[in-house]
């Protein structure tokens, strides 16, 4: 049996039509936000407060959400290019990884500088 919805879930209707295209630039900050409430299991939630505590819980929350729409869309976007010009090859894996290393190595500086 599948888990029950609630609120905007259980009325929203599920796209049937998947998108290739990739989602809009969602890393920037900004000054509004939109309060949602959410249901996480519980383990979860203690994972949370224990990395961000209380005060910092949503920010955490929205920079998985940010790492979550950006791998949707790079999916999409790897999908577009196999489409159209076949199979991503070693190298263009090689470089990808190599790229994804660097922007680690500066997530990891700016993440220790705000400490």
């Amino acid at each position: 049996m599948p888990p029950r919805k609630h609120g905007h879930a259980a009325s929203a209707k599920p796209s049937t039509t998947p998108t290739s295209r990739a989602p809009e630039h969602v890393g920037d900050a900004t000054a509004r936000y939109v309060k949602r409430s959410i249901t996480v299991k519980p383990e979860i939630d203690v994972a949370l407060r224990e990395i961000a505590g209380s005060r910092e819980y949503s920010q955490v929350a929205n920079e998985a959400f940010v790492l979550y729409v950006q791998a949707r869309g790079i999916d999409a976007i790897v999908n577009d290019i196999e489409m159209s010009s076949g199979p991503i090859t070693a190298e263009d894996r090689a470089e990808a990884e190599r790229r994804l290393a660097d922007a680690r190595c500066r997530a990891e500086r700016r993440q220790k500088a705000r400490r």
